[in-house]
């Protein structure tokens, strides 16, 4: 997982890893990681499974988004948006 402190993912359940999206302070919508395949890693493995199938692989470095555990949010200008991920830490967008 990246960010500023990166999280081994050896001991956590992401199935169970809630997120709370809040959009000017508000929250817009709540979700666990059991709505990626019922967790972020089951799409991996499936990604990388079918990728292999066709002789593709991952690359050093590459990121893979495996899913959202929200139903997308409609922004406007100047919205800022932030996915809080509990103890795993959180991410923010800001929209111009």
């Amino acid at each position: 997982i990246l960010g500023s402190t990166p999280t081994a993912l050896n001991g956590v359940d992401l199935g169970g890893v809630g997120c709370n999206l809040i959009g000017n302070g508000t929250v817009l919508a709540s979700g666990a990681g059991a709505a990626v395949l019922g967790s972020p890693i089951n799409a991996l493995v499936w990604l990388a499974n079918t990728l292999g199938a066709r002789g593709i692989g991952f690359t050093a470095g590459q990121v893979i988004l495996p899913g959202s555990v929200t139903a997308a949010q409609a922004v406007s200008a100047g919205s800022v948006v932030t996915a809080d991920f509990g103890a795993l830490g959180a991410v923010t967008a800001v929209f111009g």
